[in-house]
């Protein structure tokens, strides 16, 4: 691993800008969410309750036969549809 670390330099301070800051305000929001998670509020509490709301993809969403493979070396395909519990990200 320390192979692949390089020297990223001294660290630098945000640029200064001045006094010429105004203060801004957030008047919207939107967001797209899987499942349960119909707004940030229910995304924030799935979260907060560790619960896993994983589910299959809909089948209409795209070909799973095109993905899927059972060699793991091959590329651009997927060799697991239902233990995805064994990744570990």
């Amino acid at each position: 691993m320390a192979r692949g670390v390089t020297d990223v330099g001294t660290p630098q301070s945000a640029p200064n800008y001045g006094d010429n800051t105004m203060p801004i305000a957030v008047v919207g929001m939107a967001c797209r969410l899987p499942g349960e998670a119909t707004d940030p509020e229910r995304l924030w509490k799935i979260l907060a309750d560790q619960r896993d709301v994983w589910t299959t993809t809909p089948s209409d969403r795209f070909n799973h036969g095109l993905y899927y493979h059972p060699d793991p070396s091959r590329n651009g395909t997927v060799c697991f549809s239902q233990l995805v519990h064994v990744f570990n990200c």
